[in-house]
């Protein structure tokens, strides 16, 4: 993914599913979230960092149609040099899901 924050950097993959995938980058970690949902929802993405722990919320909200949508989430956070949890959590009407939990290494310089 282009992004002036990580001009020349390499990504690595740390954690891949055919719907998420996490690229850590020397100025933090970058997150593209694939799901299938219905229709005419709006998704609010809010990211929360707390000392080691980098927690994404990703909430879908408003009046559902009757029919099924694919859409992609992508969320940047900056984050200083060093190892982090990771949590992806994906709230609608109905449910929350923790879409993933992993350790991810920021190495380099913000």
């Amino acid at each position: 993914p282009a992004d002036s924050r990580g001009a020349g950097a390499t990504p690595r993959s740390v954690g891949e599913t055919p719907e998420l995938d996490v690229e850590a980058h020397s100025w933090g970690v970058y997150v593209r979230h694939k799901l299938q949902h219905v229709c005419c929802l709006e998704a609010v993405v809010d990211t929360e960092v707390i000392d080691d722990q980098v927690i994404i919320s990703e909430v879908l909200r408003g009046d559902p149609c009757r029919c099924l949508c694919w859409s992609t989430l992508e969320t940047r956070i900056g984050l200083r040099p060093g190892a982090y949890e990771l949590t992806v959590n994906l709230y609608d009407a109905d449910s929350e899901d923790m879409a993933l939990l992993t350790w991810i290494e920021v190495e380099g310089s913000y």
